[in-house]
């Protein structure tokens, strides 16, 4: 029985080892302890028209294991990590962006062509951002913690002229001194106020 990992098993069928995930997770691929069985994959593979054998697939075909068996002491292969990689159902799956920087510092280069690649798919990004916020569907952080603190100061502003807006109609009511409840209201306003303190943004995206 032949077996390999799991990122040689996605670079036999021209994909990446987040499409080879995906087969995983979708209980098409087999497992011998944590190698993939790739005979028994591959059949599954076939019956589920995914990796080389979807339709249309221009990949090489599969590996013929009887002979070529994939020996990882003699002939060690890692899947390779291009920028983008197209998976089985025709969507990509990018590199992140750590694993990029992290490559860099190693001293890890990019081919041209993958250079070039990741250029184009950041000009891209960089131009939906832009068309976003042009449609009004994004603002810069800086203007947002702008609003927000006028937003905030405006609700200050209000609650320390609240108790001499308030305070004589609730004198009337009560037909007590108009002083003395104003007073009284600024205290706790002024307690309240302090118990919020400065307002400080998060802007960071939630689940």
């Amino acid at each position: 029985m032949a077996t390999c990992s799991i990122a040689q098993f996605a670079a036999m069928h021209g994909a990446s080892k987040q499409a080879a995930t995906k087969w995983k997770t979708r209980g098409v691929l087999v497992f011998s302890g944590n190698e993939v069985d790739i005979d028994a994959s591959d059949r599954r593979m076939r019956d589920a028209g995914l990796g080389n054998y979807r339709a249309g697939s221009t990949a090489l075909p599969p590996v013929d294991v009887s002979v070529n068996q994939v020996d990882r002491r003699r002939q060690p292969v890692d899947a390779p990590r291009a920028p983008l990689l197209a998976d089985e159902e025709g969507d990509t799956d990018p590199v992140s962006f750590e694993d990029l920087l992290a490559d860099l510092n190693r001293g890890s280069f990019r081919s041209h062509v993958d250079a070039q690649k990741i250029k184009e798919n950041a000009l891209a990004a960089r131009q939906l951002l832009t068309l976003r916020r042009e449609a009004g569907e994004l603002i810069e952080i800086e203007r947002a913690e702008t609003v927000y603190f006028d937003l905030a100061r405006q609700q200050r502003d209000a609650w320390i002229t609240w108790p001499t807006r308030v305070g004589p109609m609730i004198a009337a009511d009560l037909g007590v001194d108009t002083a003395r409840v104003i007073e009284v209201l600024t205290v706790h306003v002024q307690e309240q106020l302090e118990a919020i303190g400065e307002p400080e943004p998060d802007f960071t995206e939630t689940d």
